[in-house]
């Protein structure tokens, strides 16, 4: 069984001017470790696509499933515990507490999952050094190039050994090269560890290093030529 399934979803968002359908009966399904790429342009659905599979938001119509489980079957207290245990969300702007330590950033996952200050402490270290960031864990985050901050962002998404990573551009505010550092990163970490990494980005490089890619465009997925792909069942 595939860890992640969508079935025939479709999400709709109501505005003022006219409804507008991010994704459209949309159905895939997700192996667990794989490292998936969502590529397509502007409004094609991937951060849509990345917020049902996080739980950070419900289809219209449809279903998003994760080891066999409804997202939408579970209540609030459960998608939470879902997002804090099950998912490592990372994002394009890094969504760091710029004012607080390096080591209190990544540990703060650690704290609302309950875990003791000892263990806290050991895991956000150990997560860092997964990243190459070993010294200067008391420095505020504040002072770190983007490039730091991003691998900050990645040892917080990790710490709590997530099966599910969830990364929105993560590369989107970095340099080239830094960015490839970074989704290197993400690779080794997919391959260390077998942890499912779903990723969307406007960089058709990216594509190169993931086990698979997924164009979107309005709402659908897409081959190689454009053409509708039939859903995975």
């Amino acid at each position: 069984m595939a860890l992640i399934q969508l079935i025939n979803v479709t999400k709709t968002y109501t505005r003022r001017q006219a409804p507008f359908t991010a994704l459209q009966e949309l159905s895939l399904q997700i192996e667990a470790g794989t490292f998936l790429v969502l590529h397509g342009p502007s409004g094609s659905g991937k951060t849509t696509l990345l917020s049902l599979v996080g739980g950070l938001d419900r289809p219209s119509s449809g279903e998003v499933e994760v080891a066999g489980v409804e997202l939408s079957s579970m209540n609030d207290h459960d998608l939470s515990a879902y997002r804090n245990r099950t998912v490592g969300f990372i994002f394009q702007s890094f969504n760091l507490q710029v004012r607080q330590t390096i080591l209190r950033n990544v540990a703060m996952p650690l704290i609302f999952s309950g875990a003791p200050r000892g263990e806290r402490q050991r895991r956000a270290e150990a997560a860092l050094a997964a990243v190459d960031i070993t010294e200067r864990l008391d420095q505020r985050v504040m002072g770190l190039s983007a490039g730091q901050q991003q691998r900050v962002a990645i040892a917080r998404a990790i710490v709590n050994e997530p099966k599910i990573l969830v990364a929105d551009e993560p590369t989107g505010n970095l340099d080239r090269e830094t960015g490839r550092r970074i989704i290197e990163r993400l690779r080794r970490i997919n391959e260390d560890s077998s942890t499912t990494i779903v990723m969307a980005t406007h960089d058709e490089e990216v594509v190169r290093h993931a086990d698979r890619g997924i164009h979107l465009q309005d709402g659908k997925i897409l081959d190689d030529a454009g053409r509708a792909h039939a859903p995975d069942r």
